[in-house]
């Protein structure tokens, strides 16, 4: 077996060290290192079933320029059940130019661990 999953923290374990290279079999070496790069890949989905809809987060992200030099964004995410929680965020940018502009943020997160404004 090459790796264990621990569910509980959502980590995987490798048995061994995961190489930063992988044999790509050529005789010259271009840099320090032989072979091609090596990248571990993981995907995880969580599928809570039709008993637990109540756990499943709902939000979003939006964002439009009134002209050419403002922009405003928002930014909403609701989770309730056993770890309710919610999040309302704000942000504002203001272009001068392509390569200049300043960015006004602000947020505002509930949740059972802490009350809190980012």
């Amino acid at each position: 077996m090459d790796y264990d999953i621990d569910y509980l923290q959502g980590r995987v374990l490798l048995s061994q060290p995961l190489s930063s290279t992988a044999n790509d079999n050529l005789l010259v070496r271009t840099s320090g290192l032989s072979g091609d790069e090596a990248y571990l890949v993981v995907r995880y989905e969580y599928t809570p079933g039709f008993e637990k809809l109540d756990q499943v987060a709902i939000g979003g992200q939006a964002h439009y320029w009134l002209n050419d030099y403002v922009r405003l964004g928002l930014t909403a995410d609701s989770n309730e059940g056993d770890s309710a929680s919610n999040l309302a965020a704000a942000d504002l940018t203001l272009r001068k130019s392509a390569n200049s502009w300043f960015k006004l943020q602000t947020a505002a997160a509930r949740s059972p661990l802490s009350l809190a404004a980012i």
